[in-house]
């Protein structure tokens, strides 16, 4: 699967390094990108990674959104010189 998304406003001093699934019931488990193409957001255009869709991928409630296949990146790092990314389009592509 690929996750891609169009940056519009690059970030600046942030270390982009965990991906999270959704498994239900509030539970996250650890996705590993097969190619992270994202440069911590510091690149405008299409920035993107590719996984393996994990077995246990499943259904959650997140933000009060229900019933949605949820993943989450999160920072390690974030430095003194931070600019918050921003995007104007995100997709997925599912591959056979």
């Amino acid at each position: 699967m690929e996750l891609s998304f169009n940056v519009s406003t690059v970030g600046a001093d942030i270390t982009l390094d965990t991906f999270e699934y959704s498994k239900g019931g509030g539970s996250w488990g650890t996705l590993t990108p097969i190619m992270n193409q994202l440069n911590d957001y510091e690149t405008s255009g299409k920035v993107w990674f590719t996984f393996e869709r994990p077995g246990d991928w499943a259904t959650d409630t997140y933000a009060g959104i229900a019933n949605k296949y949820w993943i989450k990146l999160k920072a390690s790092a974030i430095g003194g010189g931070y600019s918050q990314p921003k995007g104007a389009q995100a997709w997925i592509l599912v591959y056979p």
